[in-house]
């Protein structure tokens, strides 16, 4: 389906309208709105206002682990406990522009996070800054997501580039030159998101666009992670309709999407093992693969479910709107947040079955309070950075 796939500007024009039109109540559009009416409002254990909310830009997914959680929006560093709210510690960060980020990563005793072209590492215990890295001729992307191995964080650019940051000193110890299979017309690729596996390949996703090209195009690249050697690479232009942004890996395949695809190849030789065609859809935002499920949400607002090993589908639920937030699992669970205003979601990991529909506790009462980014899940707590506050509620199946 060609032209589905959308600019991030665009993309929040199109958010901010559908939360409108979800405040005036549901599209009589057709389609059977699945656990519609089904879902109640969890339990809230506590929240907070934000401040200075840059409000659709605020999306970045928290932090919950072993007891607290740790929230980046508007402009802190947060920390509390996760069964009492109480705040533990709270650090500004310095931006005056929403964070350029939609994920904070953390290791046993850090907190690492990206704007743009600065990378930081902060304790968990008191919020210290612990480094500040600035990568000079780096261009940032826009709601990025960084990945990590045991020592290092990679980010990549819009420039070319995949930078290989030391995770214990922030040092940059290498760039990746991401120049492969570009055509000579075009002068650079950008990398949004990219994969490392537990044993160092690491596969970035890539997309160029230049005035005179029909559709946005991309590449599927694999490097060694360690030296930055080139391994292999796969060029998707013409029928595929669409640059790559996210990929992940299960035991010998690597898969993403392009366009109205979502394809699997095998992660060692770039071999194409599956491949599934979604005829009336497209996917701009990549997929998250969990294990033997892989999740996708899509450009039309369905969210899918396909069997890692063979493409196969085994679920497709609608969820309002367009969708383009990121899955978190969590034991045998799968949360997913619309903040296309499309509400909140959790599946059956294994097989993409509906379990829970909802929205934020203040949505009863006001329609523009809503859940918008990722969800960060840790035993019974789901938090979650709303359009309006911070929110830590029970999970509710």
């Amino acid at each position: 389906m060609k032209g589905l796939i959308m600019s991030k500007k665009i993309r929040y024009i199109l958010i901010f309208l559908s939360l409108f039109i979800s405040s005036c109540g549901m599209i009589d559009d057709g389609f059977e709105h699945e656990g519609e009416g089904s879902g109640y409002t969890p339990t809230k254990y506590w929240s907070y206002p934000l401040e200075h909310l840059f409000y659709f830009p605020d999306i970045m997914k928290p932090i919950a682990d072993n007891g607290k959680a740790y929230v980046a929006a508007d402009t802190s560093l947060v920390c509390r406990e996760l069964e009492s709210g109480k705040e533990l510690w709270r650090i500004g960060l310095g931006n005056n522009l929403p964070l350029g980020t939609m994920k904070l990563l953390h290791s046993e005793d850090r907190i690492f996070i990206n704007h743009y072209n600065i990378v930081k590492a902060f304790r968990k215990d008191n919020g210290e800054l612990i480094w500040q890295t600035e990568i000079p001729d780096f261009v940032g992307v826009d709601l990025s997501v960084m990945c990590q191995n045991k020592t290092a964080l990679f980010l990549g650019a819009d420039n070319s580039q995949v930078a290989r940051i030391n995770k214990e000193s922030g040092v940059v110890e290498m760039r990746i030159a991401i120049s492969q299979l570009l055509p000579d017309s075009i002068g650079t690729q950008r990398a949004e998101a990219m994969s490392v596996s537990k044993d160092n390949y690491l596969y970035v996703p890539t997309g160029y666009w230049t005035e005179g090209m029909k559709e946005i195009e991309g590449n599927l690249l694999c490097y060694n992670a360690n030296t930055g050697e080139y391994l292999w690479g796969v060029n998707y232009k013409n029928e595929y309709n669409g640059g790559l942004t996210t990929c992940g890996v299960y035991e010998d395949l690597v898969i993403h999407s392009t366009g109205e695809y979502v394809i699997a190849r095998n992660r060692f030789t770039g071999e194409k093992v599956w491949e599934k065609y979604f005829e009336d859809d497209a996917f701009d935002q990549g997929v998250t693969v969990i294990g033997e499920t892989t999740y996708i949400a899509s450009c039309l607002g369905y969210v899918y479910a396909l069997e890692s090993r063979t493409g196969k589908l085994l679920s497709k639920t609608y969820v309002t709107y367009t969708a383009h937030t990121i899955f978190t699992d969590y034991e045998d669970k799968v949360f997913f947040c619309n903040n296309g205003g499309g509400g909140s979601w959790i599946f059956k990991k294994k097989n993409g079955k509906l379990l829970w529909h909802g929205d934020a506790p203040g949505n009863t009462s006001d329609k523009y309070d809503s859940f918008l980014s990722s969800f960060a899940v840790w035993k019974e707590y789901m938090v979650n950075i709303g359009t309006k506050k911070v929110y830590c509620v029970r999970v509710p199946v």
